[in-house]
């Protein structure tokens, strides 16, 4: 007899990732996503999270990794948000090498993917989910539009910014806030 966990992780072997679902993937973990492990590093689980403003975005990604989650999403009265994550398997360490590496301390530390991965992953869908993830209006008069990129490194920021140019004619640049991040 299988328990509940068996089969889900059965089925997960079985799954590939969609097109929408790599974008989706892609785009949220360069805005607030991320990777978790609890078994230093021999699998993942991709956890996010979204306020209660945005619940039907929250819930749309939901649907479209339906497949992947294994639990009802958890509202969190407190900080009135919604967060959900799914089963941590294999198939997320390919997600992790892309985003994360570790520090001199041995911390995995989030970073902007290499350009070879932006190259393969950084579609219009993409950034639209990375917009819809962690972007804003510059102002509510203005056409610009603002990433908050606080988790990475000012160097990684550039980077992205140049391959935006270069990929897709997007002008962009760091701007600091009051605290120093970009």
């Amino acid at each position: 007899m299988t328990t509940d966990y068996q089969h889900l992780k059965l089925l997960f072997d079985t799954l590939d990732w969609t097109q929408v679902q790599k974008d989706i993937i892609f785009g949220t973990l360069l805005g607030d996503a991320s990777l978790q492990t609890q078994n230093k590093g021999q699998t993942y689980r991709y956890k996010f999270c979204q306020s209660n403003i945005h619940r039907e975005y929250f819930h749309h990604l939901i649907q479209e990794l339906k497949p992947w989650m294994h639990k009802n999403s958890h509202f969190n009265r407190e900080r009135n948000i919604w967060e959900n994550e799914t089963l941590a398997h294999t198939k997320w360490n390919v997600w992790n090498h892309i985003f994360y590496e570790k520090n001199k301390n041995s911390l995995r530390k989030k970073r902007v993917p290499k350009n070879k991965d932006l190259e393969l992953y950084l579609t219009p869908r993409a950034i639209a989910y990375w917009f819809m993830d962690d972007g804003g209006l510059l102002a509510s008069n203005s056409k610009g539009i603002v990433f908050y990129t606080q988790a990475f490194p000012t160097k990684e920021v550039k980077r992205l910014g140049e391959y935006l140019y270069h990929q897709y004619s997007l002008e962009t640049w760091v701007k600091f806030n009051k605290k120093n991040q970009f």
